[in-house]
């Protein structure tokens, strides 16, 4: 048997409440998108083979669900296509929830998609990359129990993103931002957040960003996601160095605000930054300008939401 499966990845764009005053905390909100994303196959062989891109990840993937369902995986798996790691866009969760997957369905493993996602040892913080991965779109999840973190955060809300939206993503080709590790040594180390500020945030989402979304408004869904940004930034800036982690992040926000982005921000712990635009031929001017600004050190694409999840294929 071969699996093939396609994943896009995700722009988080902030955490709603770190106060966990109301029993739950986290909470975030996102959207998938088609570029960059994650491609890989497996098929049934007669050892264990790793081929392609993250092959250490895939393999401590792959022990971990050896260890939760006691099979002895033989398979060959070819990571063809990878999403950039540790740089804000989602890549982990893909790649161990496209093995996962994979390997569930050679095995005739009968498990969800949040079943195979704690076994991987993903979602502890936020469930976006999950609901992305099943459905795609624009999500907004309500965090998990405070103090427990047995069930991934459930979608409260998942719906299709404006057709015609585009971003532009910022990517710098040498600055990586923390590991699995250090991201959950610095939720650690956090203050709690004031219970005002995550009123703001979740006033911001539910009276302006949603109905906006709903509305096709993209100057009011940009100004909602500007000032949300700021406010999870500057809650964030004593650990990432400033309200953005990226050094260059106000010269790249003012440039992406100059050549018309409605809204810009930073995806999770960057250092990707982004900017979004009203359509793709708005969004590909303005890749063409930064890029030419910023030089071969970034990787300026253009990129549409993707209102799908991960495409499975399998064949005998």
């Amino acid at each position: 048997m071969r699996v093939r499966v396609r994943t896009p990845s995700r722009i988080h764009m902030g955490l709603l409440d770190l106060n966990g005053g109301l029993g739950r905390i986290y909470g975030g909100i996102g959207v998938a998108v088609e570029n960059p994303y994650l491609e890989l196959e497996a098929e049934s062989w007669d050892r264990p083979v790793i081929e392609g891109f993250e092959r250490d990840y895939v393999s401590e993937t792959v022990r971990r669900l050896a260890e939760m369902y006691g099979i002895d995986f033989r398979e060959r798996i070819v990571v063809k296509r990878s999403i950039p790691s540790h740089v804000g866009l989602g890549s982990r969760t893909q790649l161990a929830l496209a093995v996962a997957t994979a390997l569930a369905r050679i095995h005739g493993v009968g498990a969800s998609v949040d079943e195979l996602a704690m076994a991987v040892g993903r979602g502890k913080i936020s469930g976006v990359g999950v609901a992305v991965f099943k459905w795609g779109g624009f999500v907004v999840d309500g965090g998990r129990r405070a103090g427990s973190a047995d069930t991934i955060p459930p979608p409260i809300l998942r719906a299709s993103f404006p057709a015609g939206w585009s971003f532009v993503l910022v990517i710098p080709r040498s600055l990586r931002g923390p590991t699995d590790a250090e991201e959950e040594l610095i939720f650690r180390s956090l203050p709690r957040m004031e219970e005002g500020v995550s009123a703001r945030l979740c006033r911001l989402t539910l009276m302006k960003m949603l109905p906006a979304l709903y509305e096709e408004d993209i100057q009011a869904f940009g100004e909602a996601l500007t000032e949300i940004q700021r406010i999870v930034g500057g809650y964030f800036s004593r650990v990432q160095g400033g309200v953005f982690a990226n050094p260059l992040a106000d010269k790249i926000l003012e440039g992406l605000i100059s050549t018309g982005a409605a809204g810009v921000g930073q995806s999770s712990w960057g250092p990707t930054l982004y900017g979004l635009y009203r359509d793709v031929g708005e969004a590909g001017r303005a890749a063409a300008e930064l890029g030419g600004m910023l030089g071969d050190g970034w990787d300026v694409r253009v990129s549409r939401a993707s209102n799908a999840g991960a495409e499975i294929s399998v064949a005998s």
